[in-house]
């Protein structure tokens, strides 16, 4: 049998039931919750016994005891009563349990269990600072975030992947990376303008908060067209008079068309269609033979969609924004062939000099069109970001992982280009050199340190940098056995057009050297 200390939550001089969303009734103590929430303290003692107290959650009788049912699960509201009772902490073992004890805490807003959490919290961070540091930002606790920040720091974690990542604004995970690169010295630019949290789905792009539709299909309520703006009809094809739907668009614009073709591009208008003849028709006392839909595109978008199922010309426009838009709604729709046609769209831009690297690869995030953010992660190489890409980012909702992605591939880019600097690639290349490759008596050129030198203090090595004239000059003019002089004897690798000659093609060698290490690189996806 459970005795109290195991389950204080059974406890026959309790007032209150508590239950879970999956049905746990937990019989607590008015006054200890009382105590522990202001919050809690309202909601008990409310007089009417029918208000809502909170979204997803209200209050019934039950065996004449006043209940409340909550929203959460009965392994979130365990832990997070047993922090108010005088009873033994819960455990808390991992760092998910914690999360999410202390997004109820803060919820409803008990002081000492926020305090609790927040420190089981914070002791993670040695462990698992990426992850701390997201949860942070994700519950808005600054001073756990600069702390988790911190260990980042440390452990240089800054371009770590975690799935947290997926739940947090990129410009939040942009002011780590800049509190890293900064060496700790901009914590103030940890705590920014609150931004909404990423809507996508996990491990995915996020659609930006902005561009949320007006409805959720799957709650559709079919109504009449109504709009603050005048109707306009709609242009050739789609104002004829024998077609029997009407589409209208978020500018009021009408578009006549053809039941049968737009039931055949999607199921989903299909069911829409299908609610309005059965309801409409009740709502009022004479049928209409032109059914009517209002739709939250604009008559851009629907033009675009209804073009590609309609058997007629279906240029698309050239703007990458519209069609993102316009793919956006085609999957809402459930319209396999606009979807396909639009991605083939975008795809076709991926090597556009017309369209920002930044803004491609924004929607491909979006639209989860992993080789179209390959492709544009790839053309953004040796670019610096700027507020405008972060700008474009925020735009376009980018979580916090579809950033660290981007920033992480730069990384491991930039790495891979000064391999050809590091020690390991150097003595190779020596070793090659005393095999006879350009010298016989076991020394490297003249040119060799001077050169590979040069481009160390790169920061990032290009295929430019190692052919880049006045480097490559500048090797050679500084010996100074170039001319002979006052040593009399010429330096054969400088003097010899043999020796140039070779030098030439060392340089494009390191080039091409620099350009197949980050070809090898590739964007990492999570699963891969």
């Amino acid at each position: 049998m459970t005795s109290l200390d195991d389950n204080p939550f059974a406890d026959p001089s309790a007032d209150v039931y508590i239950w879970s969303v999956d049905g746990v009734p937990f019989k607590v103590h008015k006054v200890i919750l009382s105590l522990a929430s202001d919050h809690m303290k309202n909601m008990l003692n409310t007089a009417s016994r029918t208000t809502h107290l909170h979204e997803g959650s209200d209050r019934t009788e039950h065996d004449g005891v006043l209940s409340f049912h909550f929203p959460e699960h009965s392994g979130v509201l365990d832990p997070l009563f047993r922090l108010c009772y005088p009873v033994d902490d819960p455990p808390l073992d991992s760092i998910e349990d914690v999360r999410m004890t202390l997004e109820a805490a803060k919820k409803y807003q008990m002081r000492e269990a926020v305090k609790i959490t927040k420190q089981r919290l914070l002791g993670f961070a040695p462990r698992e600072p990426i992850r701390v540091y997201a949860i942070a930002c994700q519950l808005e606790l600054d001073d756990i975030a600069l702390d988790a920040a911190k260990e980042v720091l440390k452990q240089e974690a800054q371009y770590t992947y975690a799935d947290e990542l997926e739940t947090i604004p990129g410009s939040a995970y942009r002011r780590l990376v800049t509190f890293c690169e900064s060496g700790g010295n901009s914590a103030d630019s940890l705590v920014a303008r609150r931004v909404p949290l990423p809507t996508g789905p996990s491990r995915t792009g996020t659609p930006s908060p902005a561009l949320t539709r007006a409805k959720s299909l799957s709650t559709y309520s079919p109504r009449l067209v109504g709009s603050a703006l005048s109707p306009k009809p709609a242009l050739h094809p789609f104002n004829a008079r024998d077609a029997d739907i009407v589409l209208a668009t978020s500018d009021n614009v009408q578009f006549r068309a053809y039941r049968n073709i737009i039931e055949l591009a999607s199921p989903v208008l299909t069911s829409m269609l299908a609610g309005i003849s059965s309801s409409t028709e009740r709502r009022f006392s004479m049928p209409d033979p032109v059914r009517r839909l209002s739709l939250p595109e604009s008559s851009q978008v629907l033009s675009i969609l209804l073009r590609i199922c309609y058997p007629i010309d279906d240029a698309l426009p050239e703007d990458v924004h519209t069609l993102h838009l316009a793919l956006c709604a085609a999957r809402e729709y459930q319209m396999q062939k606009a979807i396909r046609v639009l991605q083939d769209a975008l795809l076709a831009r991926k090597d556009d000099p017309a369209v920002p690297p930044d803004l491609l690869y924004a929607i491909a995030c979006c639209c989860d069109l992993r080789s179209l953010a390959a492709a544009a992660a790839k053309r953004s190489l040796h670019t610096a970001f700027t507020d405008s890409t972060f700008a474009t980012f925020d735009k376009y909702g980018l979580s916090g992982a579809c950033v660290q992605r981007l920033f992480s591939y730069h990384k491991r880019c930039c790495d891979a280009a000064r391999y050809v600097v590091g020690e390991k690639w150097r003595t190779q290349l020596e070793s090659s050199c005393r095999l006879g490759k350009w010298a016989n008596d076991g020394q490297v050129p003249c040119w060799y340190e001077r050169y590979m030198g040069a481009i160390a203090k790169d920061p990032w090595p290009t295929p430019a940098t190692a052919t880049n004239t006045e480097l490559v000059r500048s090797a050679i003019s500084s010996c100074h056995k170039s001319t002979g002089g006052i040593y009399g004897k010429k330096c054969r690798y400088c003097s010899d057009p043999a020796q140039i000659v070779v030098y030439t093609e060392f340089t494009r060698y390191v080039a091409e050297t620099i350009e197949a290490l980050e070809n090898r690189v590739v964007i990492e996806w999570p699963g891969q």
